[in-house]
């Protein structure tokens, strides 16, 4: 209801959810809290396509920060899954995540993505650049992984050596 009421009161050209998503028996949900009760509930993909469209104009684009939000199946004519049921509701863009997706790279792929927006450049590249983004910040985290690892394997190395020597001068 508020989603609604803010798109009828404003034309938004973008709308990003950042919750939790699922695709679940066939269907995709996006799972929306109540921010009076904060009880959180389930809501279709359908659901969700139809508040988009509750005001004058629908946004260009929709970016879903949520796992499994892209994921989705044919059922005779229909495609189903979250991204499939925007795109069916003529939303222009969509960008959804494939698979579950860490908070943490989901916000990093929402910020590459926005900042290469804001550099004009397109859609498109903008994802390609988020994806990027993501992919060498991975490339950090193994390589700091990697050093930690060299630092806490050449501390043991010491240590070993040290208590060696110890004994050696202990037991002559």
């Amino acid at each position: 209801e508020l989603l609604e009421r803010a798109l009828r009161d404003n034309d938004y050209h973008a709308l990003h959810f950042s919750g939790h998503g699922a695709f679940q028996n066939g269907q995709g949900y996006l799972q929306l809290e109540d921010p009076v009760t904060n009880r959180s509930s389930l809501a279709t993909a359908e659901q969700f396509a139809q508040s988009l469209k509750a005001g004058n104009t629908a946004p260009a684009l929709v970016l879903l920060s949520s796992c499994q939000t892209a994921q989705g199946m044919v059922k005779g004519t229909e495609f189903l899954g979250a991204a499939n049921r925007l795109l069916q509701a003529n939303i222009p863009g969509v960008i959804a995540m494939g698979f579950s997706i860490r908070d943490d790279y989901a916000t990093l792929f929402a910020a590459g993505f926005y900042e290469a927006l804001s550099k004009r450049k397109n859609v498109w590249e903008a994802f390609h650049l988020a994806v990027a983004a993501m992919r060498i910040d991975l490339i950090r985290m193994r390589y700091a992984l990697a050093e930690a690892m060299t630092t806490e394997q050449h501390s043991l190395d010491q240590q070993r050596s040290l208590t060696l020597r110890l004994r050696q001068l202990r037991d002559p």
